[in-house]
C-alpha cells in the first residue's frame, strides 16, 4: 500500500496524563494533533466533537475508553492506537489510517455498504458491472473516515485492492467504467437528487472521488436521521 503524502494532515487527539513525550513523538511531517485530553471521562464528547482521524490511547485504561466511545455512537468514529509502539508514534498513526476503517466502526460497515447500495441502483447502475462493488464498499468505508478524506490512491484504492486481489489501477478502472455505464443507461433524474449541480457540464458525469465522496455524505445523513 502506498503511504499517505506529507501534505495529507492526519487530525490526531491524544489522550495522555503525561502528554509531552507522545506529543515529542507525534510531531513530524503529516500529523497534525488537534487536542490533548488528560481526563478520560472528556474523551467521548470530545471524539465526538472533532472527530480526529486518529485517536491516541497513552495511558492505558483503552479498553474501557474504546467501550465508552462506542456506547457515545460516534457517527465517523476514530481509529485508534491504544499504546505507543517501540518504532515510533508518528509511524504507528501513518500504519492504521492504511486499515480499512476504524475498529469502532467495523460493525457498521454492513449497513453503510447496503445504503450505497441502495443509492446505486436508484442512480440506474447494474450491481453486475465490476464497479459496482467497488464503489458500494469505497463509499461505506469513506462514510466511517473523519474528514478530511484522505487521497483516494492512497486510503481507498489501495485497501479495495487487497480485498480483491487485483492492482489499485484495477479499482480506479472499475469504479470508472461503472460510472460511465450509469451516466449513460441510468435514471438521470436520481443522478441529478443525487450530485446536485456538482457534476462538470463538459464532462457530463462526475469523477470517481466526487461520486464516492457525495454517496459517503448520504450515508452519514441517513445514518443521522435513523
Amino acid at each position: 500500500m502506498k503511504l499517505l503524502p506529507f501534505s495529507f494532515d492526519i487530525r490526531v487527539m491524544l489522550y495522555a496524563r503525561a502528554p509531552l513525550a507522545a506529543l515529542k513523538s507525534l510531531d513530524a511531517p503529516g500529523i497534525a494533533v488537534c487536542d490533548v485530553v488528560r481526563k478520560p471521562s472528556e474523551v467521548p464528547r470530545r471524539a465526538a466533537q472533532l472527530c480526529p482521524h486518529v485517536l491516541v490511547l497513552a495511558d492505558g485504561a483503552e479498553e474501557a475508553l474504546a467501550d465508552r466511545i462506542c456506547q457515545a455512537q460516534p457517527l465517523v468514529p476514530p481509529r485508534l492506537v491504544c499504546r505507543i509502539p517501540a518504532e515510533g508514534l508518528a509511524d504507528a498513526v501513518r500504519r492504521v489510517m492504511l486499515e480499512p476503517c476504524s475498529v469502532l466502526a467495523q460493525d457498521s460497515i454492513p449497513r453503510r455498504e447496503l445504503l450505497a447500495q441502495d443509492s446505486l441502483r436508484e442512480i440506474g447502475m447494474s450491481p453486475r458491472l465490476r464497479g459496482f462493488e467497488c464503489i458500494a464498499r469505497g463509499a461505506a468505508l469513506l462514510s466511517a473516515t473523519p474528514s478530511p478524506l484522505p487521497p483516494l490512491q492512497y486510503g481507498i484504492y489501495p485497501i479495495l485492492a487487497q480485498e480483491l486481489g487485483v492492482a489499485p489501477a484495477s479499482v480506479e478502472k472499475r469504479i470508472r467504467g461503472a460510472i460511465e455505464s450509469a451516466w449513460l443507461h441510468g435514471n438521470l433524474a436520481a443522478q441529478n437528487r443525487l450530485l446536485g449541480l456538482s457534476v462538470s457540464a463538459e464532462r457530463g458525469k462526475p469523477t470517481n472521488s466526487e461520486l464516492l465522496c457525495r454517496l459517503a455524505g448520504r450515508i452519514c445523513e441517513t445514518l443521522y436521521t435513523l
